[in-house]
């Protein structure tokens, strides 16, 4: 086990990154080279998930409060509204366990797709062009992930 110089918290000795403030560990010349660089392509894909994944959260707040509006002349639109901001309040917390090796992300990114297609449903039946638009880069970000579900399935769960 190591102990990360910057947080000190515990993890498995053949970890490159902290897995929980993502320094680097000065182990790495332990390790082969090939680890090294997947390592840095893991964090690498999963920094690219965790800031797409908070422009989306951005979209879906900025979707709420237009939702929010409308709800002073349509009520229902008030807890339209409301969900969508906590939604995306939520996503936008989880980003810090977008980290490689974090195995509940596996499970988080193939779960979406049920809720993805209700939502773009939703949003076609409502007519909701923007809603349609929001879910369709969150739907990129999901097979984003998916493409890359290796990232996420070494490691200790999280």
């Amino acid at each position: 086990m190591n102990f990360c110089g910057k947080c000190g918290y515990k993890f498995k000795s053949h970890a490159v990154f902290c897995p929980k403030c993502r320094t680097c560990s000065e182990k790495t010349g332990d390790l082969p080279a090939t680890s090294v660089v997947s390592m840095l392509e893991a964090e690498a894909i999963c920094k690219k998930l965790r800031k797409h994944t908070i422009i989306c959260s951005i979209c879906w707040i900025a979707l709420g409060v237009l939702q929010l509006i409308a709800g002073l002349f349509l009520w229902w639109l008030l807890i339209i509204g409301a969900g969508t901001i906590i939604g995306a309040i939520i996503d936008m917390a989880g980003t810090s366990k977008i980290i490689p090796g974090n195995q509940k992300m596996v499970r988080h990114y193939k779960g979406m797709l049920p809720w993805l297609i209700v939502a773009m449903v939703i949003h076609a039946v409502l007519g909701g062009l923007i809603g349609i638009g929001v879910v369709a880069y969150q739907w990129t970000i999901r097979d984003s992930a998916v493409k890359n579900l290796h990232v996420f399935e070494k490691g200790e769960e999280k």
